[in-house]
Parts: structure tokens; C-alpha cells; sequence
């Protein structure tokens, strides 16, 4: 399946949009990993792993699915819980320059 259009040549739905996020997501944030106790030094060494080559081929592929939803008038929830966070901030004329 296509991001936008399925190969029959059609359109896909919302639903299936939708679909296809959740796939994504599932496909790029999804680790199966058992749960282990790590001390300092063992975390330490892993503070490179963003690094990672792989991390920006998951990324953009995460991306390009929200921007293509975007496109279709889909906006995804981080992005309607980002708006909902920054609404809560009492702070006037914010942009999203001010936040990092």
C-alpha cells in the first residue's frame, strides 16, 4: 500500500490513512526488547545511539506519512497534543520558535 494511493489508482480513505499510520508507527517505535536494569556507565555508552544512521530512514519515513496525512486534512495526534500543551501555556504571542 501506498502512502496516498493504493495501486488500484484510488484515493485511500481516512480509514485507511489512518491505517497506514498506525502501521508506520507500529513499524518505527515498536521495539521487542525485555526489560533489563542498566547502570550509569552501561546508559553512558549508548548516549551516541541518536546518531544512528537507521534513525533518520525511520524518521523520515514517520514523516512523510504525517506530512502526507497533513496534505489530506489528517492531522495526527503528537501534533493536536502539541497545539493542546502549548494552548495550556500562559504565555502571550508564543511561536513555535520560542520552544525548543
Amino acid at each position: 500500500m501506498k502512502s496516498t494511493i493504493e495501486e488500484s489508482g484510488k484515493p485511500l480513505s481516512e480509514n485507511e490513512k489512518l491505517e497506514l499510520t498506525h502501521k508506520v508507527y507500529t513499524e518505527t517505535q515498536t521495539l521487542s526488547l525485555s526489560k533489563t536494569a542498566a547502570d550509569k556507565q552501561q546508559l553512558s555508552s549508548m548516549n551516541e545511539n541518536w546518531k544512528d544512521e537507521n534513525i533518520s530512514a525511520l524518521q523520515k519515513k514517520v514523516v512523510n506519512q504525517q506530512l502526507s496525512n497533513l496534505a489530506d486534512g489528517i492531522v495526527d495526534p503528537v501534533f493536536i497534543l502539541l497545539i493542546d500543551v502549548l494552548n495550556k501555556l500562559e504565555i502571550n504571542n508564543i511561536s513555535l520558535l520560542h520552544v525548543h
